[in-house]
């Protein structure tokens, strides 16, 4: 829940801001929060709007972690990004399904309750919510992959 977590912090900011952006970029990961907190006009969005220089989301339409929260959450937004959401100017989003190869266990450590693997294998590109940060082999504890981190890095540059 740590998009929860960003939410409440940009809303506290915004609400003791003193006019300029304290913030240059923010990268949202498989957020869990509803996707119509950060359109335009909201709590979030007018924070986004104030506080920060570049707000970045990175959503995966695949992502089994929030096919599980979509049950309590309708619309996560890294489930399924803004949809057609009028959203600040500062706002960008990425499809990030093909960054997230069909590996369980990404942390390696051998434990596949972690990241809903038990309750439904990975099977499918996009279809680990553990892979964002990356992917380690589970007998080498060996890097495999770098999730979507390299788009992290890319916007960063780019800020």
């Amino acid at each position: 829940m740590g998009a929860a977590v960003v939410n409440s912090t940009l809303v506290s900011l915004n609400q003791n801001a003193s006019g300029t952006a304290m913030i240059t970029s923010v990268h949202l990961l498989g957020a869990a929060i509803n996707n119509k907190l950060i359109a335009n006009n909201t709590l979030l969005g007018n924070a986004t709007e104030n506080v920060v220089d570049k707000f970045y989301n990175l959503y995966d339409p695949e992502d089994d972690g929030l096919k599980v929260n979509q049950l309590e959450n309708r619309q996560p937004l890294g489930l399924v990004g803004a949809l057609k959401l009028n959203v600040p100017s500062n706002y960008h989003e990425t499809n990030v399904v093909n960054e997230i190869p069909p590996f369980s266990d990404a942390d390696g450590d051998g434990n596949l309750e972690e990241c809903f693997e038990d309750i439904n294998p990975v099977k499918v590109w996009g279809d680990n919510h553990c892979g964002y940060i990356g992917l380690r082999n589970s007998t080498t504890g060996l890097f495999l992959d770098d999730g979507i981190m390299n788009i992290v890095v890319r916007d960063w540059i780019k800020s």
